[in-house]
């Protein structure tokens, strides 16, 4: 696997986007598993930071990274390990403009580009 590293301080390997495997990796094991141990283990967190469409943007904070879902599958004395992105409308509207257009834990929105001038000056003249 491959981890894209940025510069982003001392915390760099925290905020690298990570990678879409949706080829399943088989582990190489240097043992054998016990028969009981088998299932799948599912783990979701932070994993699309960097955006290189048009202008290349980076999100503020570790929260604001897009879920990546993780899924190991442990049996037959192998393990596998793939991952994908959680299709949100907020990631798919992220992914066309090239940054966040919703607010996000640290990071301000830019404007959604689904909506109208009209539809975006509305909010504001309601509160």
């Amino acid at each position: 696997m491959t981890i894209k590293m940025s510069t982003k301080g001392p915390l760099e390997f925290f905020y690298s986007t990570q990678k879409e495997i949706t080829e399943p990796e088989i582990a190489t094991l240097t043992s054998t598993l016990p028969e009981w141990v088998q299932g799948m283990y599912l783990r979701t967190g932070p994993g699309y930071f960097d955006f290189t469409t048009g202008e290349s943007f980076t999100v503020h904070h570790f929260l604001d990274g897009y879920a990546l879902l993780s899924r190991f599958r442990i049996g037959s004395n192998q393990v596998s390990y793939d991952s994908k992105y959680l299709q949100t409308d907020s990631y798919r509207k992220a992914k066309m403009v090239g940054k966040p257009v919703v607010q996000e834990f640290g990071t301000k929105p830019s404007p959604d580009p689904t909506k109208s001038l009209f539809t975006r000056f509305i909010p504001s003249l309601v509160s």
